[in-house]
């Protein structure tokens, strides 16, 4: 066993106890001051999970952040029946029911407004909102334009107006009710019964829109959502209903429920089947306390993230609770050759693991204080929460396991000394027989392609579990309402609230050259308000044709006197100009507020143009150049840009770490050896990566993570058993099998998961932990005078 000059005796460790045990008192009182002080110490917000993206302005964050709660809080239903009747009736029922469950913060069904307030606020945008159509043609064509008013005055089946006839006889009401519409809505408004309907599919649809608190997410989402839903859905079912339903908290609800089955299940299975393992191996209760380690350890992690970030995310608890089988391997390959043979005491076995543990705690720490500098902040706590984790583990394995275990009573297992005697001769053969380095070139060219032939993407889409039932709801929803909103948008910017209307119009009329197959619909504050140069503009020709009394015949003949037609052309003339944020402060402005983010910063105004139905990005982007001071806003595209960023830092950084181990191996165990322990976990990531390529598994930022635990548990494997001596074969590998056993129970269960980030990252370090012992075995070295076909028979021994 090679020496390692720096390290303190092990013994040393021993005469901590009572410091080892101050430090847990500390730790267990910052968790208990997080809780019992009332702060956020748990933050179950995504969103934090996303990399800080320093080129993005304050005006976009903002925007990014109203759109998503627009998209995460709403839940749209359409109820469908054959008759009117039965579908107005299911509505009510359902809105009923909703309103009482006490989930959302609202539950709108029917719209009835307050005609005499509307009216107010009609009255005071009524030139605002007129359409551009209807000023042109006041300007060029003003008699044309009041022989329409006055047939429609006749028409008793003309549009209604937000205004009586006696108060708008320019007709300038005509034009405020459409504008109320949602964007590209095929919805109509029942004035009789208040609600929104429309008729698709041979049925009649009415809708109700429900909002979710605005702490809603995937984590926030309240628990009886999804119950509510389906008892919703099966209720329908028996009245003969069809209901269709959209909304980003649909999925949510599901994948948080998925997610608290499979986190209950697994950690059930996983604490059951290491028991078992552990009552076979030891065969005595006392086995247990190689949990203690593991709980010092996840408890002094998870303070020390909340030390040191002052809150630790539910994401970092689930890796650290990964780490239960790396955690375990200090005890284990402490107490494990004591069920092979008791020739050597316990005592002199922890002294020959020490420099091992040490070494190994080391080299893994370097790896993940790298990644300290990562722009992840996950990284960041999973490198806080593992070190403290594994310092404290092993701290507890040295100082504590020895007192509470001095010496074992569990009886010698004898089939496993059987089963790794055989495995141990199994490798002599295979290191006789293969020690040939040309044959490891067909399997090098595997890798090679492998890696090479991989799909190195993230894809923010495929990181969940989407349900084709939601999916094919929320497509339901859009065809038949003709709302299918766009996660992506344009970000309008510029010095005055004058030159952004501005800029909006340029925009808007860029966008009307795109065919329905690029662009199905958009909504903008010009398609919403003229700009006060327009109103002035405007008021200016209402006086003028105030002096034109021929203009208005058309209403003459009607009976409406021509006073009358005066005073109103000269009243609407000396209306006051309304600014953009007049106009969508509005109390008729709901549908438009949203687009207005206001002065973000000093001389900074800032507006959003939704979008509908996008198929072409690329072409509505090209657009964006042609008009300064507009930006293309793609969420999913630029997250996808940024993780791939972070996945390659992180690669380098790891490569970095690998580098930094060699460097701290050479001084214990020299240049050869030293590179051999490096080279087989290295090997093992990269096998890794190829066998995941094969399988069509991209390789995205969690395969990453689980890597940055295949490397730290690889070098673990190749020091254990490169530095064995001949008399502790046995011993060692059977240590070695029992931690990667252990481990697998972990990770194995994770691949089971249905959330495809998470099975992929369980089935990375599955896979890279069976390649590390594959690849760590061997490294067992070849002793003078030792037969390469044959392991000496050990003679077990019972005390």
């Amino acid at each position: 066993m090679p020496h390692v000059r720096w390290l303190p005796d092990v013994g040393l460790w021993r005469r901590t106890r009572w410091l080892l045990g101050l430090v847990c008192v500390l730790a267990v009182g910052v968790l208990l001051w997080s809780v019992l002080s009332g702060r956020a110490w748990l933050i179950t917000d995504m969103s934090e999970l996303l990399p800080f993206d320093s080129q993005q302005s304050v005006s976009q964050r903002q925007a990014q952040k109203q759109l998503e709660q627009q998209l995460n809080q709403q839940i749209v239903v359409l109820v469908g029946a054959v008759s009117a009747d039965d579908a107005k009736t299911g509505a009510q029922r359902i809105a009923q029911q909703w309103q009482k469950s006490g989930l959302f913060n609202t539950v709108t069904l029917s719209v009835n407004p307050d005609w005499p307030q509307w009216q107010q606020w009609a009255r005071q945008l009524q030139l605002a909102l007129l359409p551009t159509q209807q000023v042109t043609l006041l300007q060029t064509a003003p008699k044309h334009y009041f022989d329409q008013r006055a047939q429609d005055l006749a028409n008793p089946f003309a549009a209604p107006s937000i205004l009586p006839a006696s108060d708008d006889w320019l007709g300038f009401g005509r034009f405020i009710l459409p504008k109320l519409q949602p964007l590209n809505s095929k919805m109509q408004w029942d004035a009789s019964s208040g609600l929104l309907y429309t008729q698709a599919q041979g049925r009649y649809w009415v809708m109700l829109v429900a909002r979710l608190p605005q702490q809603a997410g995937l984590v926030g989402i309240p628990d009886g959502l999804l119950p509510l839903l389906q008892a919703t859905e099966q209720e329908a079912g028996q009245h003969h209903l069809q209901l269709r339903m959209a909304g980003g908290a649909l999925f949510a609800a599901e994948a948080k429920a998925q997610a608290q089955f499979e986190s209950t299940w697994m950690s059930v299975a996983g604490v059951v089947l290491t028991f078992m393992l552990l009552l076979y191996l030891f065969r005595s209760w006392r086995a247990l306390w190689v949990f203690m380690p593991v709980i010092i350890g996840w408890l002094a992690g998870l303070a020390a993230c909340i030390g040191v970030f002052g809150h630790v995310h539910i994401l970092t608890m689930v890796i650290g609770t990964s780490l239960v089988g790396i955690l375990m391997d200090f005890p284990l390959h402490w107490l494990v050759p004591s069920i092979i043979n008791r020739r050597e005491p316990m005592s002199q076995n922890l002294h020959h693991l020490w420099p091992i543990f040490a070494v190994g705690f080391v080299v893994t720490s370097v790896g993940y204080v790298l990644l300290m500098v990562a722009p992840l902040a996950i990284l960041r706590q999973t490198a806080v929460f593992s070190v403290a984790a594994l310092g404290m583990a092993l701290w507890a394995t040295l100082a504590w396991l020895p007192m509470v275990i001095q010496r074992p009573s569990w009886p010698i297992n004898q089939p496993l000394v059987r089963m790794i005697q055989k495995m141990a001769q199994g490798i002599r053969q295979f290191q006789l027989r293969w020690h040939r380095p040309w044959l490891w070139v067909p399997v090098v060219v595997v890798l090679v392609l492998g890696c090479w032939h991989g799909q190195w993407k993230d894809d923010v889409r495929t990181w969940a579990h989407l349900s084709p039932h939601w999916l094919a709801q929320a497509q339901s929803v859009g065809q038949i309402s003709g709302v299918m909103p766009s996660a992506q948008f344009l970000l309008l910017e510029a010095p005055t609230e004058a030159a952004l209307w501005e800029v909006d119009q340029q925009m808007t009329m860029q966008l009307a050259t795109l065919p329905v197959d690029v662009l199905s619909g958009y909504q903008s504050l010009s398609q919403w308000t003229l700009s006060e140069a327009q109103q002035q503009q405007l008021q200016h020709q209402l006086k003028i044709l105030s002096a034109q009394p021929q203009t208005w015949s058309a209403m003459r003949a009607l009976g409406v006197p021509d006073e009358v037609m005066q005073a109103s052309l000269r009243a609407a003339a000396a209306l006051p100009e309304v600014s953009l944020s007049q106009s969508v402060h509005n109390g008729l402005a709901q549908n438009s507020q949203s687009l207005y983010l206001g002065e973000v910063v000093p001389h900074h105004y800032v507006s959003l143009i939704r979008l509908n139905g996008v198929q072409d990005g690329k072409a509505i982007q090209a657009l964006t150049q042609k008009v300064p001071g507009v930006h293309w806003e793609d969420k999913l595209a630029r997250l996808n840009q940024l993780f791939e960023q972070t996945r390659n830092q992180t690669l380098w950084l790891k490569l970095v770490s690998f580098a930094v181990a060699w460097v701290l191996l050479l001084g214990w165990l020299g240049k050869r050896l030293a590179t051999r322990v490096i080279v087989m976990p290295l090997l093992a990531a990269s096998a890794t990566v190829a066998l995941l390529s094969w399988a069509g598994i991209p390789i995205g930022l969690f395969v990453m993570f689980g890597l940055l635990l295949v490397s730290a548990i690889g070098v673990d494997y190749a020091l254990c058993v490169a530095t064995v001596a001949p008399e502790q074969v046995t011993e060692r590998l059977a240590s070695v099998m029992v931690a990667a056993v252990t481990t697998l129970i972990s990770f194995g269960l994770l691949g089971l998961s249905s959330t495809p980030v998470v099975a992929a990252f369980g089935q990375t370090v599955a896979l890279g932990v069976i390649l590390n012992l594959l690849l760590a075995l061997c490294l067992l070295p070849q002793y003078p005078g030792q037969p390469a076909t044959r392991l000496p028979e050990r003679k077990i021994i019972n005390e």
